[in-house]
């Protein structure tokens, strides 16, 4: 459509479809420009047309007005995104549904695994995750579990035993103290009788403060309450310190008792004085008359503390060393040749080099004598 400058219609393309309607370029106004406006208008819902108004001619004296009708184009985009929504909403949904089924078998074996560990109980520790019937990725889960549980299963033995033992050991001197009361009071005692029957039973309760002294001291070892500190010190002073203790009693009993050697100790004088106590202390329990015990102290190339103390007792038959540090163990050899020993010397010496670091030793020959070897190492 070409219009004049008075506004009339100088000319009109005849139209093959639907007539755009007159009022199609109210509010259009004809750009003057280099080049051609285009306008979107929309006059319904299914109708939409690109129009263009410009001016031409001799002082721009006549306006161009062309109105394309792109409904149909219109409609077709509308109609291929509602498909492309439909389909996105449709591959979501697909999408969703497959990773909820394969979250879910995916997690089907921590269902199991989950199921395992709930069917096991302190009177069942024997199940187990077993890692071979598992995926790759849950393979190390299931390992760690198994590892996890043999841990606990060790540890409810061991504790399991060591009830058992801690009861036996206690009734034993709390039947001999009933035992004696009984006894007193079963008929009126002279005053003489009382105080015999008041020493052999505080032999009773020193035995019983010792075993419970020591069995404190062990539990604030495993829970590391203890507080290890460490110093520079002169191994044969400090060894010399603890034998000065049992002098005399290695002389009451016939045991000679030597000590050679020396080297930088690094280490908690107290707790180094108690393990070597204990050792000495089983040296002198389980030596006979005419025996002897030697300690010999040097360091290594480490600069680590080692000593080695040997006796001439009765030894350890070779079944019972690994069992040896054992709380409350105590080898068929030694039960035989003294009754009154805890068992839990060795177990506390194990403790106090295990807090610095250290490693213990022990090889018995049986009838021929021990040698315990301890060392403390140095800090780097």
């Amino acid at each position: 459509m070409v219009l004049d400058a008075n506004g009339r219609t100088y000319a009109q393309t005849i139209s093959t479809g639907e007539s755009p309607p007159h009022t199609l370029f109210e509010g259009i106004a004809a750009d003057p420009g280099p080049g051609p406006g285009i306008t979107k208008k929309k006059i319904s819902k299914d109708r939409i047309y690109l129009l263009l108004s410009t001016r031409a001619g001799r002082d721009n004296r006549y306006v161009i007005q062309a109105a394309l009708d792109v409904s149909r184009e219109a409609g077709i985009v509308r109609r291929y995104r509602f498909m492309a929504e439909g389909i996105l909403l449709f591959g979501i949904l697909i999408s969703a549904a497959a990773g909820m089924v394969l979250a879910r078998r995916a997690m089907r074996p921590l269902a199991h695994i989950t199921a395992a560990i709930q069917r096991i109980r302190a009177t069942h520790m024997t199940e187990r995750v077993n890692s071979d019937q598992w995926p790759r990725e849950l393979t190390a889960l299931a390992m760690a579990f198994d590892d996890m549980l043999d841990r606990l299963q060790d540890s409810f033995s061991r504790l399991s035993h060591y009830s058992a033992d801690l009861a036996h050991e206690l009734r034993t001197p709390i039947s001999n103290l009933i035992g004696e009361a009984e006894v007193m009071l079963s008929k009126p005692r002279t005053p003489l009788q009382y105080q015999q029957n008041i020493e052999s039973s505080l032999e009773e309760f020193t035995r019983l403060g010792h075993m419970i002294h020591s069995l404190l001291f062990l539990a604030k070892a495993e829970s590391t309450d203890i507080k290890v500190k460490p110093e520079l010190l002169d191994a044969e002073v400090q060894a010399r310190a603890v034998i000065d203790y049992f002098v005399e009693l290695f002389q009451e009993n016939d045991i000679s008792l030597t000590i050679r050697g020396n080297a930088a100790l690094y280490a908690d004088s107290s707790l180094f004085r108690q393990a070597l106590s204990n050792v000495l202390s089983n040296a002198l329990r389980y030596t006979t008359a005419g025996g002897s015990v030697d300690i010999s102290i040097h360091g290594d190339k480490q600069k680590n503390a080692i000593f080695v103390v040997s006796d001439s007792g009765i030894g350890i038959h070779p079944d019972d060393i690994p069992n040896i540090f054992n709380r409350f163990f105590r080898a068929e050899s030694a039960r035989t040749f003294d009754a009154t020993g805890s068992g839990l010397g060795l177990a506390i010496v194990k403790s106090i080099v295990d807090l610095h670091g250290g490693t213990v030793d022990i090889q018995s020959v049986l009838s021929h004598g021990t040698t315990v070897t301890l060392v403390f190492p140095h800090p780097a």
